[in-house]
Protein backbone atom coordinates (compact mmCIF):
# COMPACT_ATOMS: atom_id res chain seq x y z
CA UNK A 1 0.00 0.00 0.00
CA UNK A 2 2.81 2.42 0.92
CA UNK A 3 4.65 1.73 -2.36
CA UNK A 4 1.46 2.36 -4.35
CA UNK A 5 0.96 5.69 -2.57
CA UNK A 6 4.55 6.70 -3.34
CA UNK A 7 4.10 5.80 -7.00
CA UNK A 8 0.90 7.85 -7.21
CA UNK A 9 2.64 10.82 -5.60
CA UNK A 10 5.57 10.52 -8.01
CA UNK A 11 3.29 10.31 -11.03
CA UNK A 12 1.29 13.31 -9.81
CA UNK A 13 4.56 15.20 -9.39
CA UNK A 14 5.72 14.43 -12.94
CA UNK A 15 2.30 15.39 -14.31
CA UNK A 16 2.41 18.72 -12.45
CA UNK A 17 5.94 19.51 -13.69
CA UNK A 18 5.05 18.73 -17.29
CA UNK A 19 1.86 20.78 -17.07
CA UNK A 20 3.86 23.76 -15.80
CA UNK A 21 6.29 23.33 -18.70
CA UNK A 22 3.47 23.21 -21.25
CA UNK A 23 2.02 26.44 -19.83
CA UNK A 24 5.35 28.24 -20.23
CA UNK A 25 6.32 30.52 -23.08
CA UNK A 26 8.31 27.76 -24.76
CA UNK A 27 9.65 29.95 -27.54
CA UNK A 28 11.34 32.22 -25.00
CA UNK A 29 12.90 29.62 -22.70
CA UNK A 30 16.70 29.48 -22.57
CA UNK A 31 17.04 27.16 -19.55
CA UNK A 32 14.92 24.18 -18.46
CA UNK A 33 15.50 22.29 -15.20
CA UNK A 34 13.22 19.26 -14.83
CA UNK A 35 13.52 17.62 -11.41
CA UNK A 36 11.73 14.30 -11.91
CA UNK A 37 13.56 12.21 -9.32
CA UNK A 38 11.91 8.81 -8.73
CA UNK A 39 9.39 9.46 -11.51
CA UNK A 40 8.84 7.08 -14.42
CA UNK A 41 7.35 8.90 -17.39
CA UNK A 42 4.58 7.21 -19.34
CA UNK A 43 4.69 7.10 -23.14
CA UNK A 44 2.18 9.95 -23.19
CA UNK A 45 4.32 12.05 -20.84
CA UNK A 46 7.45 11.36 -22.91
CA UNK A 47 5.55 12.57 -25.98
CA UNK A 48 4.40 15.71 -24.13
CA UNK A 49 7.96 16.44 -23.00
CA UNK A 50 9.38 16.13 -26.50
CA UNK A 51 6.55 18.16 -28.02
CA UNK A 52 7.44 20.95 -25.60
CA UNK A 53 11.18 20.77 -26.19
CA UNK A 54 10.95 20.97 -29.98
CA UNK A 55 9.30 24.38 -29.53
CA UNK A 56 12.18 25.68 -27.41
CA UNK A 57 14.25 27.11 -30.25
CA UNK A 58 16.22 29.39 -27.91
CA UNK A 59 17.03 26.68 -25.36
CA UNK A 60 20.68 26.80 -24.27
CA UNK A 61 20.68 24.62 -21.15
CA UNK A 62 18.70 21.48 -20.30
CA UNK A 63 18.75 19.59 -16.99
CA UNK A 64 16.81 16.33 -16.76
CA UNK A 65 16.95 14.60 -13.38
CA UNK A 66 15.40 11.14 -13.50
CA UNK A 67 17.44 9.57 -10.70
CA UNK A 68 15.83 6.56 -9.04
CA UNK A 69 16.51 6.45 -5.31
CA UNK A 70 15.64 4.25 -2.32
CA UNK A 71 16.92 6.69 0.27
CA UNK A 72 15.03 9.86 1.20
CA UNK A 73 16.46 13.25 2.17
CA UNK A 74 15.21 12.72 5.74
CA UNK A 75 17.06 9.40 6.03
CA UNK A 76 20.31 10.98 4.84
CA UNK A 77 19.90 13.86 7.31
CA UNK A 78 19.23 11.39 10.14
CA UNK A 79 22.41 9.48 9.31
CA UNK A 80 24.44 12.70 9.21
CA UNK A 81 23.00 13.67 12.60
CA UNK A 82 23.87 10.27 14.04
CA UNK A 83 27.34 10.04 12.46
CA UNK A 84 28.15 13.74 12.20
CA UNK A 85 31.92 13.13 12.26
CA UNK A 86 31.91 11.58 8.78
CA UNK A 87 29.76 14.24 7.10
CA UNK A 88 32.79 16.22 5.95
CA UNK A 89 34.08 13.17 4.08
CA UNK A 90 30.90 12.61 2.06
CA UNK A 91 30.42 14.27 -1.33
CA UNK A 92 26.98 15.94 -1.28
CA UNK A 93 26.95 18.10 -4.41
CA UNK A 94 23.94 18.67 -6.66
CA UNK A 95 24.90 15.76 -8.90
CA UNK A 96 25.12 13.25 -6.04
CA UNK A 97 22.00 11.15 -5.47
CA UNK A 98 20.88 10.04 -2.01
CA UNK A 99 21.82 6.46 -2.83
CA UNK A 100 25.34 7.61 -3.69
CA UNK A 101 25.53 9.52 -0.40
CA UNK A 102 24.31 6.44 1.46
CA UNK A 103 26.96 4.25 -0.16
CA UNK A 104 29.63 6.79 0.80
CA UNK A 105 28.36 6.86 4.39
CA UNK A 106 28.49 3.08 4.52
CA UNK A 107 32.03 3.07 3.12
CA UNK A 108 33.35 5.56 5.69
CA UNK A 109 31.59 3.83 8.58
CA UNK A 110 33.34 0.62 7.59
CA UNK A 111 36.63 2.39 6.85
CA UNK A 112 36.74 3.96 10.32
CA UNK A 113 35.49 0.68 11.82
CA UNK A 114 32.46 2.33 13.36
CA UNK A 115 29.79 -0.03 14.66
CA UNK A 116 26.54 0.61 12.78
CA UNK A 117 23.35 -1.08 11.63
CA UNK A 118 23.37 0.28 8.06
CA UNK A 119 23.02 -2.31 5.31
CA UNK A 120 24.11 -2.34 1.69
CA UNK A 121 21.42 -0.89 -0.55
CA UNK A 122 19.12 -3.13 -2.54
CA UNK A 123 17.32 -1.50 -5.44
CA UNK A 124 13.70 -2.61 -5.22
CA UNK A 125 10.66 -1.73 -7.31
CA UNK A 126 12.71 0.22 -9.84
CA UNK A 127 10.99 0.46 -13.21
CA UNK A 128 13.44 0.90 -16.06
CA UNK A 129 12.77 4.18 -17.87
CA UNK A 130 12.64 3.94 -21.64
CA UNK A 131 13.96 6.46 -24.15
CA UNK A 132 13.15 10.00 -22.99
CA UNK A 133 14.67 12.48 -25.41
CA UNK A 134 14.03 11.73 -29.07
CA UNK A 135 16.70 12.25 -31.73
CA UNK A 136 14.38 14.56 -33.66
CA UNK A 137 13.88 16.68 -30.54
CA UNK A 138 17.60 17.12 -29.94
CA UNK A 139 18.17 18.01 -33.60
CA UNK A 140 15.81 20.97 -33.17
CA UNK A 141 17.70 22.36 -30.17
CA UNK A 142 20.21 24.21 -32.32
CA UNK A 143 21.33 26.55 -29.51
CA UNK A 144 21.79 23.91 -26.81
CA UNK A 145 25.25 24.23 -25.28
CA UNK A 146 24.73 22.57 -21.88
CA UNK A 147 23.08 19.21 -21.15
CA UNK A 148 22.76 17.42 -17.82
CA UNK A 149 21.25 13.93 -17.67
CA UNK A 150 20.88 12.39 -14.21
CA UNK A 151 19.91 8.76 -14.77
CA UNK A 152 21.25 7.05 -11.64
CA UNK A 153 19.58 3.74 -10.77
CA UNK A 154 17.50 3.49 -13.95
CA UNK A 155 18.64 -0.05 -14.84
CA UNK A 156 19.95 1.18 -18.17
CA UNK A 157 21.61 -1.59 -20.14
CA UNK A 158 23.37 -1.66 -23.48
CA UNK A 159 20.18 -0.69 -25.35
CA UNK A 160 19.74 2.36 -23.14
CA UNK A 161 23.35 3.29 -23.86
CA UNK A 162 22.63 3.18 -27.60
CA UNK A 163 19.78 5.66 -26.99
CA UNK A 164 22.18 8.01 -25.15
CA UNK A 165 24.67 7.65 -28.00
CA UNK A 166 22.04 8.59 -30.60
CA UNK A 167 20.91 11.60 -28.56
CA UNK A 168 24.48 12.88 -28.16
CA UNK A 169 25.11 12.50 -31.89
CA UNK A 170 22.41 15.15 -32.39
CA UNK A 171 24.00 17.62 -29.96
CA UNK A 172 26.12 19.50 -32.50
CA UNK A 173 26.50 22.69 -30.42
CA UNK A 174 27.11 21.11 -27.01
CA UNK A 175 30.14 22.32 -25.05
CA UNK A 176 29.15 21.23 -21.53
CA UNK A 177 27.92 17.71 -20.72
CA UNK A 178 27.08 16.31 -17.28
CA UNK A 179 26.17 12.61 -17.43
CA UNK A 180 25.30 10.65 -14.28
CA UNK A 181 24.78 6.90 -14.75
CA UNK A 182 25.59 5.45 -11.33
CA UNK A 183 24.06 2.05 -10.48
CA UNK A 184 22.96 1.00 -13.96
CA UNK A 185 23.68 -2.17 -15.92
CA UNK A 186 26.24 -1.01 -18.45
CA UNK A 187 28.39 -3.65 -20.14
CA UNK A 188 31.38 -3.16 -22.40
CA UNK A 189 29.11 -2.48 -25.37
CA UNK A 190 27.17 0.11 -23.40
CA UNK A 191 30.31 1.88 -22.25
CA UNK A 192 31.69 2.03 -25.79
CA UNK A 193 28.34 3.36 -27.11
CA UNK A 194 28.30 6.18 -24.57
CA UNK A 195 31.96 6.98 -25.28
CA UNK A 196 31.16 7.12 -29.00
CA UNK A 197 28.27 9.49 -28.33
CA UNK A 198 30.39 11.77 -26.15
CA UNK A 199 33.15 11.85 -28.74
CA UNK A 200 30.67 12.90 -31.43
CA UNK A 201 30.15 16.18 -29.54
CA UNK A 202 33.03 17.89 -31.32
CA UNK A 203 32.57 21.24 -29.55
CA UNK A 204 32.59 19.70 -26.07
CA UNK A 205 35.03 21.37 -23.68
CA UNK A 206 33.72 20.25 -20.28
CA UNK A 207 32.64 16.73 -19.36
CA UNK A 208 31.38 15.77 -15.90
CA UNK A 209 31.03 12.10 -14.98
CA UNK A 210 30.98 10.21 -11.71
CA UNK A 211 34.16 8.48 -10.55
CA UNK A 212 33.29 5.03 -11.90
CA UNK A 213 32.43 6.45 -15.30
CA UNK A 214 35.74 8.33 -15.37
CA UNK A 215 37.59 5.03 -15.17
CA UNK A 216 35.50 3.28 -17.81
CA UNK A 217 34.39 5.92 -20.30
CA UNK A 218 37.22 8.42 -20.28
CA UNK A 219 39.85 5.75 -20.84
CA UNK A 220 37.90 4.56 -23.88
CA UNK A 221 37.55 8.12 -25.19
CA UNK A 222 41.20 9.01 -24.71
CA UNK A 223 42.29 5.78 -26.31
CA UNK A 224 40.04 6.02 -29.35
CA UNK A 225 39.04 9.62 -29.96
CA UNK A 226 41.08 12.20 -27.97
CA UNK A 227 38.09 14.55 -28.22
CA UNK A 228 37.57 15.79 -24.68
CA UNK A 229 39.55 18.77 -23.44
CA UNK A 230 38.53 18.93 -19.78
CA UNK A 231 37.02 16.23 -17.57
CA UNK A 232 35.94 16.29 -13.93
CA UNK A 233 34.48 13.72 -11.58
CA UNK A 234 31.81 13.91 -8.91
Amino acid sequence: MENQQKKRMQQNKSLSILQDLMKSDLNALTHIDLQLKNCTLSNEQVAQLNNCLVQCQKLESLVLNLNKENISDDQINQLFAKYHYIKDFVETGNNVSNDQKYTQILFFLNYFQIIHDCQELRLNDIVAQGDILLEETMSNLINLNSLQLNLDGNQLGDQGSVWICKVLHRCKTLNNLNLQLWKNKLGDRGISSIAEGISSCTKLTTLTLNAVQILLINVYILKNYFSIYSCSSV
